[in-house]
């Protein structure tokens, strides 16, 4: 059992798959733009630009995911590039500017977008002149996982030799782009978002597992001593995947990512009855997290959980935990602690503790890169 993040990329040809830039248009024959012309694809479906050279460089934050596909710089774009922004005929730029254009296909953020969390795509050029992309690929849908569009062209006009920049702002960090060269700026930011980009598969070795132990109430006055046995069954999964920000707790410090585990957990306590034993689990202490030969992690969150809320529906066990990983493989380990109460339906809460020797269960994740079609 087990889970993969990232997404896969279509591969697409657009005939010429490398090189210099091609022209089609000479420019006498195009219409010139203004100095502030700037157009981008407002529909659906595969855009090209036979122009560009493959660039195929991958952009992720938190709320965006997209490669940058091809990139142009020159005078002229072809009545069948521009045809694409709805443009009647070959264009060309006026006298000390050239056209920047360059096509970007959306993928799967982690996170999706919501009114309030949602990353900023934007063009700087010349260092000083910043030019939104408003919703470059449409609406984003939380139920699948996609953008309404999956391919955006952009075209603008740039004072010749100026820089122009792609870049994306989103959580407090921008990363950017150059589009001219097609090189990342790599900065404190491009390495902070290194997991989105680097994506990472998990796979959970071993079996559905069940820690078992024996409990006995402490009780006072005329109450008689009662034992129960408490399991405590776990399935996880890690599906999340490694991430360096997550909405709770932010960006990990560097040099560690955020590592969510679902664990699937299922609680009994036998005989079931009056009183009804509930545990106050200390997820902190209950959970351990081990890469290699490093000492035990604690979980990060949560900081506790009720098996009542467990039992009943009413939470879900996902454990976080802060991690290098760096390891092709860690071990989670699992040995319930926290407070124990008896509850009877005549008589208030007494105190109760585990007795004899814990045996936790442990799983391994093993991690390796997701490999992904372009």
């Amino acid at each position: 059992m087990g889970g993969l993040t990232g997404c896969a990329f279509k591969p697409i040809s657009w005939g010429e798959p490398t090189g210099s830039p091609v022209p089609t248009a000479s420019a006498d024959d195009a219409l010139e733009v203004a100095e502030d012309y700037f157009n981008q694809s407002p529909d659906s479906g595969a855009k090209m630009l036979n122009e560009g050279i493959t660039t195929m460089q991958r952009i992720s934050t938190p709320h965006f995911d997209a490669r940058l596909d091809r990139r142009f710089a020159g005078e002229t774009l072809s009545a069948q590039t521009v045809a694409q922004v709805f443009e009647q005929g070959a264009i060309r730029a006026p006298q000390g500017f050239e056209l920047v254009a360059f096509t970007l296909q959306a993928g799967h953020p982690y996170y999706g977008e919501t009114d309030t969390a949602r990353a900023a795509a934007e063009i700087l050029v010349a260092e000083s002149t910043v030019i939104p992309l408003t919703a470059p690929f449409g609406v984003f849908n939380d139920t699948t996982r996609r953008f309404a569009r999956e391919w955006v062209l952009v075209i603008l006009a740039v004072p010749a030799g100026a820089p122009v920049m792609l870049q994306i702002r989103d959580e407090g960090l921008t990363v950017a782009v150059d589009l001219r060269s097609g090189a990342p700026v790599v900065d404190e930011a491009w390495a902070a978002n290194t997991g989105f980009r680097e994506r990472v598969g998990i796979k959970v070795i071993g079996d559905d597992q069940v820690f078992h132990r024996t409990l006995a109430t402490l009780p006072t006055g005329a109450l008689q001593k009662q034992t129960s046995r408490f399991s405590f069954g776990i399935k996880p999964q890690a599906s999340w995947g490694l991430v360096p920000w997550n909405s709770e707790d932010g960006w990990a410090e560097k040099g560690k990512q955020w590592l969510r585990v679902s664990t699937g957990a299922r609680v009994a306590f036998e005989p079931p009855g009056n009183p009804a034993v509930i545990m106050d689990i200390d997820v902190v202490n209950s959970f351990q997290y081990v890469e290699g030969t490093a000492a035990p992690i604690p979980a990060h969150r949560p900081k506790t959980i009720t098996t009542e809320a467990i039992y009943n529906g009413e939470a879900v066990l996902d454990v976080t935990w802060l991690v290098p990983g760096m390891e092709s493989r860690a071990t989670i380990t699992c040995n319930p602690v926290g407070e124990l109460r008896a509850r009877y339906s005549d008589h208030p809460d007494v105190s109760a503790e585990f007795t004899g020797a814990a045996s936790p269960i442990s799983f391994t994740l093993a991690f390796s890169p997701l490999e992904e079609e372009w």
